[in-house]
């Protein structure tokens, strides 16, 4: 229960340092923090879980929360304008190519695969500690 409350406290501080300070970050540090930093986190607290029972509710409710980050993260830089700026800010184009950032953050295909990447990870990181604790439970020493 305690691992909920720190995950809590962790996501609305992420949420609220990624949101004031979206203007100065770069495109990949923005990455990092809102796809693979969540997953990450996640993962070693579906491993700290000791219960097994407990840990499949985990593997449900830690990629919920992050998903919950997310679309408060979307919805705060959408409505101040942060989003339009960055995304302006961060799009290049010249004679050969053009890199655009997406105008909007809550769209379906974009929670479409937030969901996919959290939920995935969560789903294939509960399974693979399984399988390895099963195989631990058949292995006997001399």
């Amino acid at each position: 229960m305690i691992v909920i409350l720190l995950l809590s406290l962790f996501y609305i501080c992420l949420t609220v340092v990624s949101s004031q300070l979206l203007l100065s970050l770069s495109v990949p540090i923005l990455l990092l923090l809102t796809y693979l930093l969540p997953p990450i986190v996640n993962s070693i607290c579906l491993g700290l879980q000791k219960d097994n029972s407990w840990k499949a509710w985990s593997a449900g409710i830690f990629p919920t929360m992050s998903m919950i980050f997310y679309a408060a993260f979307a919805y705060i830089t959408s409505s101040n304008g942060q989003w339009a700026q960055f995304a302006q800010l961060h799009t290049v184009s010249d004679d050969v190519m053009s890199v655009e950032l997406a105008g909007e953050l809550l769209v379906p295909s974009q929670m479409l695969f937030i969901a996919v990447v959290y939920y995935g990870v969560a789903i294939a990181t509960y399974f693979i500690q399984q399988t390895s604790r099963q195989k631990e439970k058949g292995v006997t020493y001399a």
